[in-house]
């Protein structure tokens, strides 16, 4: 019995013993997977804030992350599980910083280097423009126009790029993350301090070659005035009115005149000896003259392009004969009355720098033995008469040209694309001293009451229509001599 007992005893302790045994394992085994677990959390830990630092990197520190990253990847193999996530999580992150960091670059590089192409495009516009005045120097007309022309259209397309480059400059930040705004910012500085000096040289550029280019529009100008003037010489020899007169020249009886018959009337025309006997620029009164011989294609060439035409590059009926009306200028402050005679009620008195369109006459007035026209004012249409020749001799009127030059007024004035004035996104004030040219009368708007004319902008050489008169008789545009 007793050796029975002493037996289940000793079962009984070593089997708390095992127990004991067992206990203190799981334990261990327990705080073993409780620091591995830990390790697990503090190897992820660092990977995570890396990869967060990653994340905002500049081009300044992207380097030195790239380093952080590489280093803070030997802990993967201390994240158990979560091994594969994050080192796709690095990956992702290094990719992200390496595109944005280097797009903000590239974006950065790209704008300098176009800028630096339309810094050498305005260079190249200031020696062309330096050069202008040699280069039309004794050209053929046709030739120095096309010089012009190709030389404004350069100088314009330099403008547009100048305009172009600051809005890309000033919208570098668009599209990237925010903590690339400084690198960019500060890029962006410098490049629009530069940008800024571009169209300051470009005007510094236009000024001393401005009077060459004037030069060249004034001979463009005159050669349309003369050769109207061989087309009006032919008109007074046959003694043709205006409809015999365009149906000789429209030889395709279509209502309308192309370029080669324009051309081909100047070949079998009454010839003026004027012209086609001259040996040199100057006539017998010692006039410069634009033309030196008999308008060659590429002179006529210049003519008809300059004849406003329709979509198809016809010339109209009405247009034709616009291009062919005389035109005076006032040199001298005269009345502009109602009938031929002087004692006409006064409409309003013509200032030195207007134009009018003849539109009859000269007739001698008798009574007092001056030179009279009826003629139509460029500015407010109004029609009347206008002594052009004092009974002494004094000359109040001048032959005109066909182009003339008006300038903005103290209250400025609107510029837009189409006659009737709209209010639009397009529309542009014009500053006061704004210089344009116009080659017809103004007309009045009937819905706004405005009187309203085409220009030409003499800054641009853009065309389009301004308001002269309003409907409260304000003048917004003036004559310059």
């Amino acid at each position: 019995m007793m050796e029975a007992r002493r037996k289940a005893a000793a079962d009984a302790a070593q089997k708390l013993q095992e127990e004991k045994a067992r206990s203190l394992e799981m334990q261990k085994r327990q705080q073993e997977m409780m620091m591995e677990k830990r390790k697990q959390q503090e190897a992820s830990a660092k990977i995570t804030a890396v990869v967060a630092r990653v994340r905002q990197a500049t081009p300044d520190n992207l380097e030195e992350m790239q380093k952080q990253l590489e280093e803070v990847q030997k802990e993967l193999e201390n994240c158990g599980p979560h091994r594969e996530k994050l080192q796709a999580e690095c990956d992702s992150a290094l990719k992200q910083a390496i595109e944005q960091v280097g797009g903000a670059k590239d974006k950065v590089k790209e704008t300098e280097n176009t800028l630096e192409t339309i810094v050498k495009h305005v260079g190249f516009a200031e020696v062309r423009l330096q050069s202008f005045h040699k280069d039309v120097e004794n050209l053929p007309i046709a030739r120095a126009l096309k010089l012009e022309e190709d030389l404004q259209k350069y100088i314009q397309d330099a403008r547009t790029k100048i305009g172009v480059i600051q809005k890309q400059i000033a919208t570098l930040t668009e599209g990237v993350p925010e903590r690339l705004h400084l690198f960019i910012s500060n890029s962006a500085a410098d490049m629009s301090t530069k940008a800024e000096t571009l169209e300051p040289r470009l005007k510094a550029a236009e000024e001393p070659a401005q009077k060459a280019r004037d030069a060249v529009a004034d001979l463009v100008a005159q050669l349309e005035d003369e050769v109207s003037g061989l087309i009006k010489y032919h008109q007074r020899i046959k003694r043709l009115d205006n409809d015999s007169l365009f149906a000789e020249v429209d030889t395709k009886k279509d209502n309308k005149v192309d370029k080669a018959e324009f051309c081909k009337f100047f070949s079998c025309c009454e010839k003026d000896p004027v012209v086609a006997n001259a040996g040199s620029g100057n006539d017998a009164s010692g006039k410069k003259r634009a033309l030196t011989k008999w308008p060659g294609e590429e002179e006529l060439d210049v003519v008809f392009k300059r004849i406003e035409q329709d979509a198809e590059g016809y010339i109209s009926r009405s247009i034709f004969l616009k291009f062919l009306a005389e035109y005076m200028k006032v040199v001298k402050a005269t009345a502009i009355t109602s009938e031929m005679g002087m004692k006409g009620q006064t409409l309003r008195r013509v200032l030195p720098g207007e134009a009018v369109e003849v539109l009859e006459g000269p007739v001698r007035d008798d009574l007092v033995q001056t030179l009279r026209i009826r003629a139509r004012t460029l500015t407010d249409s109004l029609e009347g008469w206008v002594t052009i020749e004092s009974n002494t001799g004094s000359a109040f009127l001048v032959e005109g040209g066909k182009v003339f030059k008006f300038k903005v007024g103290e209250k400025g004035t609107m510029f837009t694309d189409d006659f009737k004035y709209k209010i639009r996104v397009s529309n542009r004030k014009l500053k006061e001293g704004e210089v344009m040219e116009s080659r017809d009368c103004a007309q009045k708007d009937e819905l706004s009451g405005l009187m309203r004319m085409k220009v030409t902008l003499k800054s641009n050489g853009k065309q389009g229509w301004v308001t002269v008169v309003g409907n409260q008789n304000q003048v917004f545009v003036h004559p310059t001599l």
